[in-house]
C-alpha cells in the first residue's frame, strides 16, 4: 500500500528503501515464529515488480483514476426579471426542462426538481450545492420583452464556488418548442463536455406548440391532491394532442401515481400510472423514472416475479444507474432476501451517497436489527413527515416507547393514541381496545402493498391486540411482502410467536420467499 500511494513523497523512493521495510518487518515478526531468509533477488523482483506498479499509477490515464460516482448535479428554479407575470410557471418549468436534458446522460447524477424546487428567489448557489450534496448547481433567469424571451444559465462549481460554465439564449416568447431546442443543444454542446459527461441520446421531441404549452405548466402546479387533479387534466389533453412525446406519459404516470396514494384516484388512478409509465418506456427506453415506477408498482401489487424481470432487465440496460440497483433491492426487500437488497442499496448508494432517493434502504437494515445503518439511509431525508413516521417505528423497536410518543404527538402521527395505551396512559379494557382496532381496520382504505401493512401489524402488537395483528400480518404476507425472516426477529410479535396462528403466518411467508427463490432459479443468466 505504500507503493502504491497517491502522494509520491510518500511512496517508497527506491528498491533500497523497499528492502530495508521488509527486513525491519521481518526483524519484528522474528520473535514470533523463525522466518524464512528472504533472498535479494527476490526481494528485488518484488521491489521492482511493486515499484512499477507504483509508477503506473502515477501515470494511469485519467479514465482509469476516475470513480464509479456519478457526477452529481442540480437545477435549481430560474428567475422571472420581466415584468409578464403570465410567465412565472417557466421559472419552474424550464429547470425541470433542463434536468429531464440532462439525465439523458448516464455519467450524471441529477437531483429530482423535488428536491430543488423549494431553492427559490436569492439563494447561495454554494451552500445549496452543499446542502444537496451535488459538485454542481445550475441556475438560470430570464426576460420576456416584447416578442422575444432571453434565457441566462450558469453553472457553479460548488467546491471552488466559481463558475464552470455560463451561456443564453434568445428565441421568440411564443415558440416554447424553440426555446427548449436551443437550450437542449447549448447544454450538449457547452456544460456537458466540462463535466465529461456524455451527451446521451436524445428523448422524443414535442410536436405540438400547446401540447407542449400545458407540459410546461404542469411542471409549475402543485402535487397536493386538488391541483394535481388539474396537472392530470392537463396531461391528458396533452398527450391527445401530441401523442408521441415520452416525458408527458412520464409525467402523466407520476401525477396518476399520485393520486393513487395521495388523492381519491385509487385503483382506477394506479392503473393509468401503470399504463402511461409504460407507454412513456415504449416511446424512450432510456427514461429512468417510469422505468422505476413500473417495477415499483408491480412489486407494490405483489408481482414480485414480474417485479424482479423488469428489475433485472433495467440494471442490464443501466448498470451505472443508482436507480436501477435501487429499484433491484426493492424487489429483494419483499422478498425478504435483505441480505442481498441492503447490497444492492450500497451499489446504488456508491452511485450518489446523498440522494434522497434511497431513503427506504433503511428498510432491510431495520428488519435486520442494523439500527445505525438504517438511520443513515433514513437521513438523508430528514426533516420530512416519512422519516418523523419512520423514527416512531424505530424508538418503538428499541422499546423507546416514551421517546416513541414525544416523536409521535410532534409529528401528529396516528400512533400516538397506541403508544399511550402501551405506557398506561390512556387506559382502557382490552375489550375496548380490540373493538377501536376493529372499527380502525374496517373505516380505513388499506393499500394493495404489503409493505404499509407489514408495519401496521406492529403496534397493535405491542399493545397485545393480537387477532387484528395477525390479521394486518397475514394480509401482508398475501399480498407477496414475504416477511420471513423478519418476522422471527422483531420484537413486536414476540408475544405472539407460540401461537398457531402466527405460526402458519410464518410458514406461508416462507412459503412467499421459497417461490420466488424458485422463479429465480429457473432464469437463465
Amino acid at each position: 500500500m505504500k507503493a502504491l500511494e497517491k502522494d509520491r513523497e510518500l511512496r517508497y523512493q527506491s528498491a533500497a528503501d523497499m528492502r530495508a521495510d521488509l527486513k525491519r518487518l521481518k526483524h519484528e515478526s522474528g520473535a514470533a515464529r523463525p522466518a524464512k531468509k528472504l533472498s535479494a533477488w527476490w526481494v528485488a523482483a518484488v521491489a521492482l515488480v511493486i515499484v512499477a506498479a507504483a509508477a503506473l499509477w502515477r501515470f494511469r490515464p485519467a479514465a482509469l483514476s476516475t470513480s464509479n460516482k456519478q457526477t452529481t448535479i442540480a437545477v435549481l428554479p430560474f428567475a422571472n426579471l420581466g415584468g409578464n407575470r403570465d410567465a412565472d410557471y417557466l421559472s419552474l418549468a424550464l429547470p425541470d426542462e433542463l434536468i429531464t436534458i440532462l439525465s439523458h446522460s448516464r455519467s450524471l447524477a441529477v437531483r429530482p426538481f423535488a428536491m430543488t424546487r423549494k431553492f427559490t428567489g436569492d439563494v447561495d448557489p454554494q451552500q445549496t450545492g452543499r446542502t444537496l450534496s451535488v459538485g454542481s448547481v445550475v441556475t438560470g433567469h430570464f426576460r420576456e420583452a416584447a416578442v422575444r424571451i432571453g434565457i441566462t444559465l450558469e453553472a457553479i462549481d460548488v467546491d471552488k464556488n466559481d463558475v464552470l460554465w455560463r451561456d443564453s439564449v434568445e428565441v421568440p416568447a411564443q415558440d416554447l418548442i424553440a426555446i427548449r431546442e436551443q437550450i437542449g443543444n447549448h447544454v450538449r454542446s457547452g456544460l456537458l463536455p466540462l463535466l465529461n459527461a456524455s451527451t446521451g441520446r436524445e428523448s422524443t421531441a414535442p410536436k405540438n406548440d400547446e401540447a407542449y404549452a400545458l407540459f410546461l405548466r404542469v411542471s409549475a402546479t402543485s402535487n397536493d391532491p386538488a391541483p394535481n387533479k388539474d396537472a392530470l387534466a392537463m396531461l391528458e389533453r396533452s398527450v391527445a394532442l401530441d401523442p408521441t412525446y415520452a416525458p408527458a406519459w412520464a409525467a402523466l404516470s407520476a401525477r396518476a401515481y399520485n393520486d393513487s396514494q395521495y388523492g381519491d384516484g385509487g385503483e382506477v388512478a394506479r392503473s393509468r400510472a401503470e399504463a402511461a409509465a409504460t407507454h412513456a418506456l415504449s416511446l424512450d427506453g432510456d427514461l429512468v423514472e417510469p422505468a422505476r415506477r413500473l417495477i415499483v408498482l408491480r412489486v407494490e401489487s405483489g408481482d414480485l416475479e414480474n417485479g424482479y424481470l423488469q428489475a433485472r432487465d433495467f440494471l442490464k440496460r443501466r448498470p451505472d444507474s443508482g436507480d436501477a440497483h435501487f429499484t433491484m433491492s426493492y424487489v429483494l426487500r419483499y422478498a425478504g432476501l435483505l441480505r442481498e437488497a441492503t447490497a444492492e442499496c450500497e451499489r446504488a448508494r456508491s452511485k450518489d451517497p446523498k440522494s434522497t432517493g434511497w431513503r427506504s434502504c433503511g428498510i432491510p437494515y431495520l428488519l435486520l436489527g442494523d439500527i445505525s445503518r438504517a438511520k443513515d439511509y433514513f437521513d438523508l431525508d430528514a426533516g420530512s413527515v416519512w422519516s418523523g413516521n419512520v423514527a416512531v417505528t424505530v424508538l418503538m423497536r428499541q422499546g423507546r416507547f416514551d421517546e416513541a410518543l414525544r416523536v409521535a404527538e410532534a409529528t401528529s402521527n396516528s400512533d400516538a393514541w397506541w403508544i399511550k395505551v402501551k405506557l398506561g396512559i390512556v387506559r382502557v379494557s382490552h375489550e375496548e381496545l380490540e373493538a377501536k382496532a376493529k372499527n380502525a381496520m374496517e373505516s380505513t382504505v388499506w393499500p394493495r402493498d404489503g409493505e404499509p401493512l407489514y408495519f401496521a401489524s406492529l403496534t397493535p402488537a405491542y399493545c397485545g391486540v393480537n387477532d387484528q395483528a395477525l390479521q394486518l400480518l397475514r394480509g401482508a404476507i398475501d399480498l407477496d411482502y414475504c416477511g420471513y425472516p423478519a418476522i422471527d426477529d422483531d420484537p413486536a410479535f414476540n408475544s405472539l410467536r407460540n401461537l398457531p396462528k402466527f405460526k402458519q403466518i410464518r410458514q406461508a411467508a416462507i412459503d412467499c420467499q421459497q417461490r420466488f427463490l424458485r422463479f429465480r432459479s429457473q432464469i437463465p443468466p
